[in-house]
C-alpha cells in the first residue's frame, strides 16, 4: 500500500496534476492556450483522456495542441481510430481532415509530392465540401503530373466557393504552370488559351499579365502584347519577367517594322523612311527600358547597320560583345557592319578610304577571307597593281581562311583564278613583265601545282612574244585540270550565235593563246564574203575603219534560253591593226539552266540589247559585232564554260552550210567548223 501511494504522489509530483472533473481539465487546457504553452495542453489532453476516454473534446483538443506543435502525422494517428469509430461526428471528422491537410503540406514543403497527394486524397474524399481539402488536393495534383485534372478540380472549387482567394490563387497557378509547360514546348496555340484564363481570372496578378503578354508576342500579336505587358510594366516595375518581355516584345515589334521597310527599299523610299523610323522608336522604348540589355544591343545595332549608321552600329555591337562574350552573333554582326561601311565607301568610289577600313578590320579579323579579297579588289580599281598582286599571294599563303569564323566556302582557287587571270593580262597590256614573273613566282611558291597559275605562265609568256612556250604552258594546265577532273570534259550542241556568211578562227588553235589550253573550245567568227575575205574590196589592209570590215555590226543572238550574268558595252572601238593590242573590251556573259556558261566578246560599244539580270531566248538579238578588247579587226569571240568557269567546253553547232574554197556548199549538221573554213547560216 505504501509503494502504490508513493507512486501516484510521484505521479501527481512530476505532471503538476490531480484527478479533476472534466470542467476542471478544459479550464486547464484553456490556461495551457492561453499562454500558447501547447506542450502542456497536450499533457493535460492525455491526462483528461485516461480518465475520460470518450470525451470527444479532449480527442479534438489533444489533435490540435499537436497540430500547434507541427506535429501532424502524430495528430493523424491521434485522432483516426476515433474518427473511424465515429464517422458521423462532425467534430471529429473537421478535426481529422484539417490534421490530413497539415500533414499534407508538410510533406508538399519537403516536395515530397506522392505522400502529400496521399494526405490531400484522404482528406478530399472525407470531406469533399470542405473548401480547404478541395484545395489542397486539387493543388497537388498540379505537381503529381496532373495538371488538367488540377484545373478541373479547382475550377469546381471556384463555383463552390467564389470568396475563397487561395483556391483562385492556386488554380491561376496551376493554369499558368500548364501554359509554361506548352510555351516551353513552343506550344504557343496551346499555351495561349490558358494565359488568356489566368489573365482573366486575375487580370491584376502580375504573373498572369507577364505569361499573357509573353504568349501573345510568341503568337504574332505582338502589338497587344505590348498593350498588356506596358501596363504590367506600369504596375509592376521591379518585375524583371515582365520587364524582359516587354523589351522583347518592343523589339520583335521594331524587328518586323524594319523588315518591311527593307523590302519597300526598292519601290518606295518615302515609305521605307518611316517605316524606320517608326522601328526606331520601337527600339529606343526597349533601350530606355535596360539599356545594356541583350537583344537591345544586338538588334539595334544591326537596325543601325542595316539604315547604314555603322560607326554607330559598331558602338553598340562592340558593348554587346564586351557584356555578353558568349554570344557569337554580337561579333559577326560587328564584322557585317565593317563589311558594310566599306561597301558603302567602294560604291561611291571611295576607295583609298574603303582600304584604310578594310586594314583595320583585317586587324580585327585576320582569316576573314572576305576582307583579303577586296582588298584586292579595291586596289585593282584603284589601278594599284602591284597591291593587288601582293594581297592575292597573302590570300594563297592562308593556312585555312574564314568566313564569319567558319571555313571559307570557296577554295583560294575559286577565289584567285579570275582576280589573278586579269591582273596578268593587265601587267602585259601595261609591259609590267618584271612585276607580272614576280607576282606568278611567289603565287606559285605559294599554291604549288596550281593549274591555274601554269596558265597564267603560259599567257605571260605568250603575250611577251614567246609564243610556242607560252601555248605549251596553256596546253599543260589544261591537261592538269582534266585530269583532275575529267568530268568537265563536256560538249554543248546549239545553234550558231550568228547570220550571215563568216570566216572561221580560232577553236583549238596553237596560233592564240585564248583559243588554247582551257580556252581551246572558243570561236573567232569574223564577217566575210564567201571567198573568205573579211575585209571589203578596194580597202587596203588592215583598213582605217571598222566599217571597212563585213562583220562590223553585225547582229549577235543567243543561242540558249539563259540569263544574262553580266554586261559591258562602254568600251569604245578600236582601229583596225594587223595585230590584237591587249586591253579591255565589251562582252555580255549569260547561263543556262545546264550552269553552262556563254561568253560575247568585242562586241561593239553601246550595241547591247540586254542588262544584267533579264532572262533572254534563244534567237534573241543580244548585241553586235564590234572590236573591242584584245583584238585586232572586227570579230566575235565566242566560248562555252563549265559550270564553275574553270574550262572551256566542245561545241558543236546544230545547222549551217559549209562553202568549200572551190565554191561548193555543203551542209552540215552537229558539227564543228574549222580555222580558216567559210560558212554560213
Amino acid at each position: 500500500m505504501r509503494i502504490l501511494l508513493i507512486t501516484v504522489f510521484l505521479a501527481i509530483t512530476v505532471f503538476g496534476i490531480v484527478a479533476e472533473s472534466k470542467t476542471e481539465y478544459y479550464n486547464q487546457y484553456t490556461t495551457a492556450i492561453g499562454s500558447e504553452n501547447w506542450v502542456k495542453a497536450e499533457l493535460v489532453m492525455r491526462t483528461a483522456l485516461i480518465e475520460y476516454p470518450h470525451e470527444i473534446g479532449y480527442v479534438t483538443n489533444l489533435t490540435y495542441s499537436v497540430r500547434k506543435q507541427q506535429r501532424f502525422s502524430d495528430a493523424v494517428k491521434i485522432i483516426e481510430p476515433y474518427f473511424l469509430k465515429n464517422p458521423a461526428e462532425t467534430r471529429l471528422k473537421d478535426n481529422y481532415v484539417y490534421a490530413l491537410i497539415d500533414a499534407g503540406w508538410e510533406f508538399y514543403r519537403k516536395k515530397e509530392y506522392t505522400i502529400a497527394e496521399n494526405y490531400f486524397s484522404l482528406a478530399h474524399r472525407t470531406d469533399p465540401k470542405n473548401e480547404w481539402s478541395v484545395n489542397a488536393y486539387g493543388y497537388i495534383l498540379s505537381h503529381t503530373g496532373e495538371k488538367e485534372k488540377s484545373i478541373a478540380v479547382l475550377t469546381k472549387a471556384i463555383k463552390d466557393f467564389p470568396s475563397n482567394t487561395t483556391i483562385k490563387g492556386n488554380l491561376n497557378a496551376v493554369i499558368l504552370s500548364l501554359g509554361w509547360d506548352y510555351f516551353n514546348a513552343k506550344e504557343y496555340n496551346r499555351a495561349l488559351p490558358l494565359f488568356e484564363e489566368a489573365f482573366d481570372l486575375a487580370p491584376d496578378d502580375q504573373w498572369a499579365i507577364n505569361a499573357y503578354g509573353a504568349v501573345l508576342r510568341e503568337t504574332g500579336l505582338i502589338t497587344d502584347s505590348i498593350v498588356v505587358l506596358e501596363n504590367g510594366y506600369n504596375k509592376y516595375p521591379k518585375n524583371d519577367f515582365i520587364k524582359g518581355n516587354l523589351i522583347w516584345a518592343y523589339i520583335l515589334h521594331a524587328n518586323n517594322i524594319k523588315d518591311g521597310a527593307i523590302g519597300q527599299q526598292q519601290t518606295n523610299k518615302k515609305t521605307t523612311s518611316k517605316l524606320f523610323d517608326q522601328a526606331k522608336t520601337y527600339y529606343l522604348k526597349a533601350q530606355k527600358i535596360n539599356p545594356d540589355h541583350e537583344g537591345v544591343l544586338l538588334n539595334y545595332g544591326v537596325f543601325l547597320s542595316v539604315t547604314g549608321q555603322y560607326d554607330e552600329a559598331i558602338t553598340f555591337l562592340e558593348k554587346g560583345e564586351k557584356l555578353y562574350p558568349e554570344n557569337d552573333y554580337f561579333i559577326g554582326n560587328i564584322q557585317f557592319a565593317w563589311q558594310e561601311k566599306i561597301h558603302a565607301l567602294a560604291e561611291e568610289k571611295k576607295y583609298d578610304q574603303a582600304i584604310t577600313f578594310l586594314l583595320k578590320a583585317r586587324k580585327r579579323f585576320p582569316l576573314e577571307g572576305w576582307f583579303l579579297a577586296e582588298c584586292i579588289d579595291f586596289s585593282w580599281e584603284q589601278k594599284k597593281y602591284a597591291d593587288s598582286a601582293s594581297y592575292i599571294v597573302e590570300f594563297a599563303q592562308l593556312a585555312s581562311p574564314q568566313e564569319y569564323r567558319k571555313p571559307f566556302p570557296l577554295s583560294k582557287e575559286d577565289v584567285l583564278m579570275f582576280r589573278s587571270s586579269r591582273l596578268v593580262w593587265k601587267l602585259a597590256e601595261l609591259n609590267q613583265w618584271d612585276t607580272a614573273n614576280r607576282f606568278l613566282g611567289n603565287l606559285e611558291k605559294a599554291m604549288p601545282g596550281a593549274y591555274f597559275v601554269t596558265e597564267l605562265k603560259g599567257i605571260l609568256s605568250f603575250t611577251h612574244g614567246e609564243k610556242k612556250e607560252g601555248i605549251a604552258l596553256v596546253n599543260k594546265a589544261y591537261e592538269q585540270y582534266i585530269a583532275a577532273h575529267p568530268e568537265s570534259r563536256l560538249s554543248v550542241t546549239i545553234p550558231l550565235p550568228l547570220r550571215g556568211t563568216f570566216r572561221v578562227g580560232g577553236n583549238n588553235s596553237n596560233e592564240a593563246v585564248t583559243h588554247a589550253g582551257l580556252n581551246r573550245y572558243c570561236f573567232d567568227f569574223m564577217g566575210s564574203s564567201e571567198n573568205g575575205t573579211v575585209i571589203k574590196p578596194g580597202i587596203t589592209w588592215p583598213g582605217k575603219s571598222n566599217e571597212d570590215y563585213y562583220g562590223f555590226g553585225a547582229d549577235i543572238y543567243s543561242p540558249v534560253d539563259g540569263i544574262v550574268e553580266d554586261v559591258s558595252d562602254s568600251y569604245a572601238d578600236r582601229v583596225p591593226s594587223a595585230s590584237a593590242v591587249l586591253g579591255d573590251g565589251n562582252a555580255i556573259f549569260i547561263v543556262d539552266s545546264n550552269g553552262y556558261h556563254y561568253v560575247f566578246a568585242h562586241n561593239k560599244k553601246g550595241s547591247a540589247k540586254v542588262v544584267k539580270g533579264q532572262a533572254v531566248r534563244a534567237g534573241e538579238v543580244i548585241a553586235q559585232m564590234g572590236n573591242t578588247g584584245y583584238s585586232g579587226i572586227p570579230h566575235l569571240h565566242f566560248g562555252v564554260y563549265t559550270p564553275d568557269w574553270k574550262a572551256s567546253i566542245e561545241i558543236r553547232f546544230k545547222e549551217y552550210t559549209l562553202i568549200t574554197p572551190n565554191g561548193k556548199q555543203e551542209k552540215k549538221t552537229n558539227s564543228i567548223p574549222q580555222t580558216d573554213e567559210v560558212i554560213r547560216n
